[in-house]
């Protein structure tokens, strides 16, 4: 198991990075990696909802089906990612701060077998990943209120 965590500070308030980050099909226009998100259960985002999203791995599709395990709005938002090779479990946490809001991650990272050995290396990347996609939400959400759009169901 390896350990991934940072933070920042993003200048908008604090309901309105949650209910971004939230809504999982929103990651597309952060994060480089994900090509799409779709929202896979009815209802309103909270415990149980469950998304499938398609990363792009050494540039090949990697289906990734991702379930909220925690939901307390607009502080904690905690999941479960599977994925072909790894399981990522975690939670990003929102607080306000002075000029608006500290995300705060924290994942753990389970590969199995003797993939298990490449856990540095695992850190390593993960952690470089993790910094480029929030850096990625904070320019989307610093960008000005016209360029944020929540996704539609």
């Amino acid at each position: 198991m390896v350990r991934v965590r940072g933070s920042l500070d993003i200048a908008r308030p604090v309901e309105e990075v949650f209910d971004f980050v939230a809504d999982q099909r929103n990651e597309v226009r952060y994060n480089p990696a994900m090509t799409d998100s779709i929202k896979i259960t009815d209802g309103p985002i909270g415990v149980g909802t469950r998304f499938h999203a398609t990363i792009l791995r050494r540039g090949k599709p990697l289906a990734v089906i991702v379930e909220y395990t925690g939901f307390d709005r607009p502080h904690l938002l905690a999941s479960r990612s599977v994925m072909k090779g790894a399981v990522v479990t975690g939670q990003v946490r929102c607080e306000p701060v002075a000029g608006g809001t500290r995300l705060q991650w924290e994942w753990e990272i389970t590969v199995p077998g003797l993939a298990r050995l490449a856990g540095p290396v695992v850190g390593f990347i993960g952690r470089r990943q993790e910094r480029a996609i929030w850096t990625g939400l904070k320019r989307v959400l610093e960008a000005g209120t016209d360029t944020v759009r929540l996704a539609r169901p």
